[in-house]
């Protein structure tokens, strides 16, 4: 058994060591299988587990089949899918804000908009209920009562102007303010101009008292299920690529004292995995086959195995039916010579293990037969 006593990624035995998982908690890991970590480390790998289940493609798979968000009541963003946008269309005219928290219903975010192109000057109060519009509002007063910043503003506030296609060409799209799950407010507009003029409007009502009554609050339909929603993600490639190599790097240290591995080809993949290359130099370790979904051969599981392909030690890592080589170089040994290794994941979080011969036997013809047959994606598609 590799010494516990050194962290995998960096080898400091001078640290408070905490166990790290080898598949991430964000898509079901468990501390079954798990890596000695520094915190140093583990804040460098963190920012690419979160980018892999939260924000890329895997993440609306993340949303469809778990796990859901484990630290809910300390972290209000616990399970939150970081969409640049999600919307829909609501019952009562314009597009409803929402967003995605794992394992649940998409939460309606409050949000008052207000026609400001024709010039009728319409508002339009969204949410759950009247007392989530008040919340919306009175963050909103605290933010404009605030007083002047040495550089003489009172606030700031984050602006979206996201190219929203079909939606933004919709004259019942209106610009808005928005009230996120963290508490945080911003505006969503089609550009610059129409933001500025939103606020202008927004900032006179609101200091005229316009959006205080409720007499006049609708309890509109439900959005029933099946409802199509609108869902726009951007994310870092690279970030994703180090997530998966992690897995494989995980999988390589814990086995390294039986299979033919050197310390050299390690480093490499964990110097990648930590992010210490700047983008320009980022090497050509991960190589992305195809995007989740894609395999069904093991529905409820997430894999990862090493083995030799072309004289070259590869990790491959299949996660939501994806499937990526992380390259280590080359290998001592033939294919033939080298020991089955592999390890398996639940979707839903409930085990992690490592797979025994049958089950590899199962696995790699099938991850093997696809990287053959497959021409590598140079970049995770931004959607």
């Amino acid at each position: 058994m590799p010494d516990q006593r050194q962290c995998a990624w960096c080898d400091t035995a001078d640290a408070v060591l905490e166990r790290d998982h080898l598949f991430p908690r964000s898509v079901g890991g468990t501390l079954e299988l798990n890596l000695p970590s520094c915190r140093k480390c583990q804040n460098a790998i963190g920012p690419a587990e979160t980018e892999l289940s939260r924000r890329s493609t895997f993440a609306l798979h993340v949303l469809e089949v778990g796990p859901r968000g484990r630290d809910r009541r300390r972290r209000p963003d616990s399970g939150l899918i970081q969409a640049r946008y999600v919307l829909v269309k609501h019952p009562l005219g314009g597009y409803g804000e929402t967003a995605f928290r794992v394992g649940e219903s998409p939460v309606a975010l409050p949000h008052i908009e207000i026609d400001v192109a024709s010039g009728a000057l319409t508002a339009r109060r969204r949410g759950a209920s009247p007392h989530d519009v008040e919340r919306l509002v009175v963050a909103a007063e605290t933010l404009l009562n605030s007083a002047p910043a040495p550089n003489r503003l009172i606030c700031e506030l984050a602006v979206l102007t996201d190219d929203l296609l079909d939606i933004g060409k919709d004259p019942d799209f209106w610009p808005r303010i928005v009230l996120d799950l963290k508490g945080r407010l911003f505006i969503r507009a089609r550009g610059p101009e129409e933001a500025k003029a939103f606020m202008l409007v927004f900032h006179h009502c609101l200091r005229a008292g316009a959006f205080k009554g409720y007499s006049q609050w609708v309890q509109g339909p439900p959005i029933s299920g099946g409802t199509e929603h609108r869902v726009a993600i951007e994310y870092d490639t690279v970030l994703v690529r180090r997530a998966v190599a992690k897995i494989a790097c995980g999988l390589a240290w814990m086995h390294r004292a039986r299979i033919p591995v050197d310390r050299s080809q390690l480093e490499e993949v964990r110097a990648y995995v930590r992010g210490d290359f700047p983008p320009k130099d980022e090497p050509s370790i991960v190589r992305h086959l195809c995007e989740p979904g894609a395999l069904a051969s093991w529905p409820e599981h997430h894999v990862a195995a090493l083995t030799v392909v072309d004289g070259h030690l590869l990790g491959l890592v299949s996660l939501y039916g994806s499937c990526d080589t992380v390259d280590f170089g080359l290998a001592s040994v033939e294919r033939e010579a080298f020991p089955p290794v592999g390890a398996k994941c639940r979707r839903n979080g409930k085990r992690t293990q490592e797979t025994n011969e049958t089950e590899l036997a199962e696995i790699l013809p099938t991850l093997l037969s696809f990287v053959n047959q497959r021409e590598p994606a140079d970049a995770l598609c931004l959607i």
